[in-house]
């Protein structure tokens, strides 16, 4: 999957343009070209913060959400299962762009394992179903995106979760990542502000089979406390 090249730093491309900079040095190519390479988007994720995840999909809408049809091959010919095939060994090869933040170069073995039983074909919008498998967010009524899976699996592997938890989801989308969590943990409370898309959610997941998860409609900013304690907390969006 090709998301295209990264948009120049603001600075450099004011330094080209400057009189005294129109010979820029051998250094500032290399970082020109760094920031230009579709590795630049992997560093962004692989940075272990709260903002990491957000901005990442804040650069992905704006450069582009546009562009996915050009930049991904469809496949209509290969069934899906080839696609989710293909999509996981994708992600699995990327665990050592983690491995500093993971404390291992492999991801934990049960998050594939879930990923493999989740068809993400059920979780994107009908227009968009011929990029259920390509690594990368899909644009969702409103404005927002469903999760791309390799972020899927980072949140959900630095989560480490248990089959006896009980996880909170602050923003369910169309239930990807909340199916995921369903099948690994005991229960899942997942909260969306959207009440359309959190009744596409449920009505997904429902018929995945995933049938440990509560639902609700509202702004989870601050969390949810009808539901009780719980073991572990995500926030997507």
């Amino acid at each position: 999957v090709s998301l295209g090249a990264a948009p120049k730093h603001a600075t450099y491309t004011r330094c080209l343009a400057s009189p005294q900079h129109t010979k820029p040095s051998a250094k500032r190519a290399r970082c020109a070209n760094r920031r230009n390479s579709k590795a630049d988007t992997r560093l962004l994720i692989a940075r272990r913060n709260d903002d990491t995840i957000r901005c990442y999909t804040r650069w992905y809408r704006r450069h582009c959400t546009g562009q996915i049809a050009l930049s991904v091959t469809a496949s209509p010919n290969r069934s899906y299962a080839a696609q989710q095939a293909e999509l996981l060994a994708q992600i699995a090869a990327q665990a050592r762009t983690f491995g500093p933040h993971l404390g291992r170069d492999y991801w934990r073995p049960h998050v594939l394992t879930a990923m493999a039983a989740v068809p993400r074909h059920r979780h994107v919008p009908a227009a968009w179903l011929r990029l259920a498998y390509a690594d990368a967010p899909l644009p969702v009524d409103g404005g927002t995106t469903t999760s791309q899976p390799l972020v899927v699996a980072l949140m959900t592997d630095l989560l480490d979760v248990a089959d006896t938890h009980h996880v909170l989801e602050i923003g369910t989308g169309l239930g990807y990542a909340t199916a995921v969590l369903g099948r690994l943990c005991a229960k899942v409370a997942t909260i969306e502000i959207d009440p359309a898309l959190a009744g596409q959610a449920r009505e997904r997941l429902l018929a995945s089979g995933i049938d440990n998860v509560t639902y609700g409609v509202g702004d989870g900013h601050l969390g949810w406390p009808e539901i009780g304690a719980v073991d572990r907390i995500v926030v997507a969006g």
